[in-house]
């Protein structure tokens, strides 16, 4: 979530300073080249193994809170968690999640997609895997 936040206000101010700011040329800027400066350790670690272990965190929290029941015996409580696990384990299964770079296309995903949804679930999703 801090990587994104960080790119979406780079993203943020370059519209600020140019109206006319696309995400092609956001990719040129310098609010990205600062904004991936201040990420790019955390980047990094967006590699397909981090992702098939988070994966696999998620799925086994998943099992551990339907405890062989259907979802439709969940209560409002847990199915509200096991939704919110759905929406993290759909998010890391796209495409480009482990795709991490410099691209208007990856940007503009973790912008537009993967951060509105991330901030979705944080809440609920964060205490469920510690």
């Amino acid at each position: 979530m801090k990587a994104g936040t960080t790119i979406k206000d780079a993203w943020t101010n370059a519209n600020q300073r140019d109206p006319s700011m696309d995400w092609q040329k956001f990719i040129a800027s310098p609010e990205l080249t600062t904004a991936y400066g201040q990420v790019s350790g955390i980047l990094s670690g967006l590699t397909q193994p981090a992702l098939d272990g988070a994966l696999k965190e998620v799925r086994t929290k998943e099992a551990a809170l339907l405890n062989g029941q259907s979802v439709m015996a969940l209560s409002t409580d847990k199915l509200a968690q096991y939704d919110a696990l759905l929406d993290t384990e759909n998010l890391l299964m796209r495409k480009f999640a482990a795709n991490a770079g410099k691209t208007a296309e990856w940007v503009s995903w973790l912008v537009d997609d993967a951060l509105p949804d991330l901030i979705k679930v944080a809440k609920v999703v964060v205490p469920l895997l510690l």
